[in-house]
């Protein structure tokens, strides 16, 4: 019985180096420090978004300010924050499913999509830029 139990962890240990497993529950993110041009979440032929199987380290902080940035922005008193509505839908670049018509702006100057937050990071594990990410975090 003991070298069956031996043998399954060394099995399971070859399966986990063979399929590249690992125990990280995220990455460490490397974020581009390319330029926004127009809003975070859209994409030019040459910057396509990154999906990513894990979730990247300090997602979950960054999606719950930028969420709480996007309530202010669409409360009563939305302060230094606009939301635009578009005509028409936008879809992703990266399954190709229909996606909203919002934009939120600061008076700052910065802008994102309204499914930012919702498809290309929570869904998709996308790293923002670094500029979006600072703007966000020290917000």
């Amino acid at each position: 019985m003991k070298t069956l139990v031996i043998l399954g962890v060394v099995l399971l240990c070859v399966v986990f180096w063979m399929f590249g497993f690992s125990s990280e529950k995220c990455f460490q993110p490397s974020f581009s420090k390319r330029p926004i041009v127009g809003c975070e979440g859209y994409w030019s032929e040459d910057n396509t978004p990154i999906a990513n199987p894990k979730p990247w380290c300090g997602k979950d902080d960054f999606l719950s300010k930028l969420r709480a940035i996007e309530t202010v922005a669409e409360s009563d008193d939305p302060g230094q924050y606009s939301v635009l509505t578009l005509r028409g839908f936008s879809t992703s670049r990266i399954d190709g499913s229909f996606l909203g018509n919002k934009e939120y702006h600061s008076a700052s100057g910065m802008c994102w999509t309204g499914d930012f937050a919702s498809h290309y990071v929570s869904d998709h594990n996308v790293v923002p830029s670094l500029a979006f990410y600072e703007f966000v975090m020290s917000t």
